[in-house]
């Protein structure tokens, strides 16, 4: 009798079981043969603290969960990588940074890291400098009261000396900063090549963020004017469908700096944790009244709140407020960074603009504010880049020099270099010019979400014959393929659910004395109920909904 062997698997979250068997090649040998070559299992130890988390009901990380966090990290890192290599190779094509710049060349890297004893010491001045000019705008801007001279002079010795100091009473700040100062300054005026490219290597490293879920995504939310401006157009009668309860929700989110004005009990009545029901109103009109649970009453009034609000235009056309005011704490991630697009957008400025600004604030009043915890929605990047780089083009245009940021000579070897075996986007990215190629296509390129069809099984008794053409126009079979099953939340299923889980009900008679012997839990289903019965109740039922339908849709 011909065998074979099987290797079953069983990956769980928090185990992986596996079996090797032998069983017969053929169906009808079922039963007849077969053995357990080998069996395992491998649990994921589970430590005390999870336990004791788990236990009193607190969120408790699994080491799946700590696995899945470092993975998420080095796949992050890996990608970043990625575009800045590929971004280093489009401008050593354009002549923007010389040859022997490092980051697109692992080797390169790799020897770095063996000279300096296991670390990578990178200085992108040694390639990019900024120059005296543009150092000297800069500290200039921030204080004009500082010794310029001084601080040039050991800017240059620090550079020649590998970063020794040759006065201590001399405070250099980041070279970050300058960054920020070139990214307001590009938006009026001309700056050079390499200030542009050490202005793209910033906007590659911090490109903001962008959520793949539908309920993050960005073009479901309006500003606050616009959401203003439409309800407008409501009440001004632009828009019938809201007056018949028809209309489409609109939501927005806004940050207000208001001062509580009343804080008032509600009633006596206590809810099962023992609190009392406060009404809370502010000083801006904005805002909603709106209902707070606590044991005693808040010491709120006269106290200025940062709040965020979220509101919200229902189908009739009336605003609501989605959501009680909440005040941001340090762990909301989410909620601090619409408070900061929402302060962006008050100050009707670009981000690179509106952090140098802040820099510049903190800066006099000799306090720390540090950029890299703020969180900014990625099309704020994008816009502010697009405007950088029209600006740059036009004052490029004035002097007859735009061929440096257009450099259609170039784009055909950067499509080849990118892309070297797909001709279609090679040819896309020459007819979309270089814009498109560093900022769409490398800087804020983002893949879709990996399809999950492969997960849907398919249909074990409806198959279909795949064909497709060859060379020569003849039609070859692929293979046989099974329909997709419906989705569990298809009507269809649900009632094929119901009509499976009525023909699994099964009659059981505690003892029955059969041949002589008693038998427990015997099956008597077919003396009550039998398989003829069944038919005829479904065939009944399905004319039944047949003639439903057809009467309703004469009448």
């Amino acid at each position: 009798m011909e065998t074979k062997k099987v290797l079953g698997l069983d990956i769980g979250t928090n185990s992986v079981g596996a079996a090797l068997i032998e069983i017969p090649r053929t169906i009808d040998d079922f039963g007849k043969e077969g053995k357990i070559i080998w069996v395992g299992s491998r649990t994921i130890p589970t430590g005390g603290d999870y336990l004791q988390k788990f236990e009193s009901g607190a969120q408790a990380e699994t080491k799946a969960s700590a696995r899945r966090m470092k993975r998420g990290s080095r796949r992050l890192k890996h990608r970043y990588k990625l575009r800045r290599s590929r971004l280093t190779q489009v401008f050593k094509i354009l002549g923007w940074v010389p040859e022997d710049f490092p980051l697109d060349n692992p080797k390169r890297i790799k020897e770095i890291i063996r000279e300096n004893n296991g670390r990578f010491e990178f200085k992108m001045y040694h390639y990019l400098p900024f120059s005296q000019e543009t150092i000297r705008e800069f500290y200039t801007e921030l204080d004009p009261n500082q010794d310029i001279n001084k601080i040039l002079e050991e800017i240059e010795y620090r550079r020649r000396n590998n970063g020794k100091k040759l006065n201590k009473d001399v405070e250099l700040l980041p070279e970050d900063w300058i960054v920020y100062y070139l990214r307001k300054k590009a938006l009026i005026e001309k700056i050079t090549l390499q200030e542009l490219v050490r202005i793209l290597y910033v906007l590659n490293q911090r490109r903001g963020f962008k959520s793949s879920r539908k309920d993050l995504q960005e073009s479901e939310l309006l500003s606050y004017d616009e959401f203003i401006a439409h309800k407008i157009k409501i009440d001004n009668g632009a828009l019938l469908e809201y007056k018949n309860g028809e209309g489409q929700e609109k939501r927005t989110q806004f940050v207000s700096l208001a001062t509580i004005t009343r804080v008032e009990q509600k009633n006596d009545e206590k809810d099962k944790k023992g609190n009392l029901t406060f009404i809370i109103e502010t000083s801006d009109k904005r805002i909603q009244p709106w209902e707070v649970k606590r044991k005693e009453k808040p010491d709120w009034e006269g106290k200025e709140m940062k709040l965020l609000v979220e509101q919200k235009i229902n189908r009739k056309g009336e605003i609501k407020q989605d959501k009680d005011p909440k005040v941001p704490g340090e762990q909301d991630w989410s909620l601090l960074m619409t408070a900061l697009n929402n302060q962006i957008d008050e100050s009707r400025k670009h981000v690179g603009e509106f952090f140098w600004d802040k820099l510049v604030e903190h800066f006099k009043k000799k306090e720390i504010y540090k950029i890299r915890q703020n969180v900014v929605r990625r099309e704020k990047y994008q816009k502010e880049l697009k405007a950088i780089w029209d600006k740059q083009v036009e004052l490029r245009k004035a002097e007859r020099t735009e061929e440096e940021l257009i450099k259609l000579d170039k784009l055909k070897l950067i499509a080849e270099t990118l892309y070297r075996h797909n001709k279609t986007k090679q040819k896309d990215l020459v007819e979309r010019g270089l814009y498109h190629i560093i900022a769409n296509d490398i800087i804020y390129y983002q893949r879709d979400l990996k399809s999950q069809k492969n997960s849907i099984s398919e249909c074990r008794y409806e198959k279909r014959i795949g064909k497709e053409k060859n060379q020569n126009g003849e039609w070859e079979i692929t293979g046989v393929y099974g329909l997709k099953c419906a989705p569990k939340s298809s009507p269809l299923f649900q009632e094929f659910r119901i009509w499976q889980d009525i023909h699994n009900i099964r009659i059981l008679k505690k003892e029955e004395n059969v041949s002589g012997k008693i038998q427990l839990d015997v099956d008597v289903t077919q003396k009550y109920v039998d398989d003829n019965k069944k038919l005829n109740y479904l065939i009944c039922l399905i004319l039944k909904q047949r003639y439903t339908r057809k009467t309703s849709l004469t009448n």
